[in-house]
């Protein structure tokens, strides 16, 4: 039974009697009366003195006015937090059968949005003049768990779509402790590991990601009808090749990918932070594929460029470069593309002819300023949209058709049309 009965009190022909009936009822050790002056003045002191009532801890709550639903909500939630403070929200039930609509409607607002326990309305056999006849009452009782989950899994879904996995995996643990229905926990199960995959992808740990991923039945009714089923398909596609292999294009269609999802955070320094390191990495995949970088083991070591297989007219210049603490050439971004543009390659050509005061330049000197480099700056907008687009030319330099591995590589959005107890 509740510990705490929340109750709406009209100025009805003889509702004190039904919510007699309810406190009897529901036997609660603590009474909210939700009152307006006047039924405050005519009601409560008729209900005080029924034999269910009396001795009783009670409480009356003034509505100042019982026809405004959003007043009536601010009442009920002031009072509800109020609760709180002794009682779980579990304890705590409304009744709201008495009062004007407004008042129903605000009270069971406020208890849906404080998650209580249970909502209480009383009904039976009206006479001629539309009032419930006495001893004709029945108690409808319901815990509106199904509306607590239905709203957390549509939450979860919106974390998902926006990438927020710890919140959408938190709702869903939430949503999972009230409901039992199969199909409920089977949809659930589902997101959670989609929200699982998706954020060790986003976090760049590929094979947790694609273990996941790749666990998952794409014969599932729920990705069908999520509109996900082909988009999980591709993405393992695009997955798989990245995981096992670190020197590849699509991870630096990932890195890309990965910073147009913090730029929609608004982390522009984040954001510039993955575009710098895309950049990078660019430069770092065409020296690999020319095979100019040592091996670590069996690695290949991308601090150490290989002196001994450069061109002979290059070897000169190199050799300086060796830190006499261990021997390796250590190469930084601006290194890079200048050796790409040594060796005629076209994305060294783009590097340089775009490296002067307005263009790269000053980009990667913004960058190096931030709070996440070398400096305290925070980045602007503006600079993430200009390194963004010079980033992508890199990228379509290196791969013509890199809006197809776009594609391949964007997170997949949840349509969900139907009630999760479908």
């Amino acid at each position: 039974m509740s510990k705490v009965l929340i109750i709406t009190v009209g100025v009805g022909e003889r509702v004190e009697h039904a919510i007699c009936c309810s406190i009897r009822q529901h036997n609660p050790e603590y009474i909210v009366l939700m009152c307006t002056e006047k039924s405050r003045d005519e009601k409560l002191p008729l209900i005080l003195a029924d034999k269910n009532v009396a001795g009783r801890k009670y409480n009356p709550v003034i509505i100042k006015d019982e026809n405004d639903v959003e007043h009536v909500r601010q009442v009920t939630l002031k009072t509800i937090n109020e609760l709180l403070n002794s009682y779980d929200s579990s304890d705590i039930a409304i009744d709201y059968t008495s009062g004007t609509k407004s008042m129903s409607a605000g009270v069971v607002i406020a208890g849906l949005e404080r998650r209580i326990g249970s909502l209480i309305y009383i009904y039976g056999t009206r006479n001629k003049n539309g009032r419930v006849i006495s001893g004709t009452e029945k108690i409808i009782s319901f815990e509106p768990n199904r509306t607590y989950v239905e709203y957390l899994f549509r939450e979860a879904i919106n974390s998902f779509n926006s990438w927020r996995f710890d919140v959408c995996l938190q709702q869903l643990k939430e949503a999972s402790s009230l409901v039992l229905e199969p199909v409920v926990i089977d949809k659930i199960d589902i997101l959670e590991r989609l929200a699982k995959g998706y954020s060790f992808w986003d976090c760049f740990n590929l094979e947790e990601a694609f273990h996941i991923l790749d666990g998952l039945e794409l014969q599932n009714n729920f990705l069908r009808e999520w509109g996900i089923k082909s988009k999980i398909e591709k993405n393992k596609e695009f997955l798989y090749k990245e995981s096992k292999n670190k020197f590849c294009i699509e991870r630096g269609i990932d890195l890309f990918e990965n910073a147009q999802r913090r730029a929609m955070e608004y982390k522009f320094d984040d954001a510039v932070a993955r575009l710098y390191r895309c950049l990078e990495y660019i430069a770092q995949l065409k020296i690999f594929e020319r095979g100019l970088y040592s091996a670590l083991g069996k690695e290949v070591d991308t601090e150490n460029l290989d002196i001994d297989k450069l061109p002979s007219s290059l070897k000169d210049k190199y050799i300086k470069k060796k830190d006499e603490r261990d021997g390796k050439i250590r190469l930084g971004i601006y290194e890079d593309y200048q050796l790409l543009f040594l060796l005629d390659d076209p994305l060294g050509k783009l590097f340089m002819d775009d490296f002067g005061t307005d263009g790269l330049n000053q980009l990667l000197s913004i960058r190096n300023s931030s709070i996440l480099a070398h400096g305290f700056s925070p980045v602007k907008e503006e600079v993430y949209k200009k390194m963004l687009n010079k980033t992508k030319k890199f990228l379509e330099t290196l791969l013509p058709n890199t809006e197809d591995l776009l594609t391949k590589a964007n997170f997949p959005r949840l349509k969900i049309v139907n009630s999760l107890f479908d």
